[in-house]
């Protein structure tokens, strides 16, 4: 919590969008640019993956989430007037979704158009095989429609993960065997 203060009064004048995400996620820049672009920047937005326990209008899991200026706004000029409006929590996640609930700011949707999710807080195999929960708002699928083509993150990856989710989306590319050389 503390970091969003810093944030705000050192750089938030160069950013519109702000992405916490954590150390074992892949990041898919050019799939959250995109999807951003349909959101103003300086209204209070908060996206990710909607878990729907423990708050009454849910909260996005910290594998990843992003807050939009306006958010960051409201929410640091909440804590500038009571620094206990954010009291310590056991989980980040929850700790800033307490908060920001009590701004009115609760996730926004942000699977795409065909129900796929953007945000995933599981890797590649814990998503293909069925291991997502029934925590989420919008359900997930199993197996290869569990993944659409605006993904924007993964979580729970290894290193070696990191490396062939990158190696796949950056390195290979795939021929059009119909176009001739």
């Amino acid at each position: 919590m503390l970091a969003w203060p810093y944030v705000y009064k050192n750089i938030s004048k160069d950013y519109d969008w702000y992405y916490k995400g954590e150390d074992d996620g892949y990041l898919v820049v050019e799939n959250l640019r995109s999807f951003l672009r349909n959101y103003n920047p300086d209204e209070p937005h908060y996206f990710g993956t909607w878990f729907k326990p423990y708050l009454p209008k849910g909260f996005n899991s910290g594998a990843g989430y992003v807050f939009s200026r306006g958010t960051l706004k409201k929410l640091v000029e909440a804590l500038d007037k009571d620094p206990k409006f954010c009291p310590n929590a056991d989980y980040e996640d929850l700790g800033v979704a307490t908060c920001l609930n009590k701004l009115n700011i609760t996730p926004g949707a942000s699977v795409d158009s065909n129900g796929y999710h953007r945000f995933l807080p599981y890797s590649f195999h814990e998503i293909y095989s069925g291991f997502a929960r029934d925590w989420y708002v919008h359900n997930i699928s199993q197996g290869f429609d569990a993944f659409g083509p605006e993904l924007i993150q993964l979580h729970h990856n290894t290193p070696l993960e990191t490396l062939l989710i990158d190696a796949m989306l950056y390195r290979v590319k795939v021929k059009d065997l119909n176009k001739k050389n």
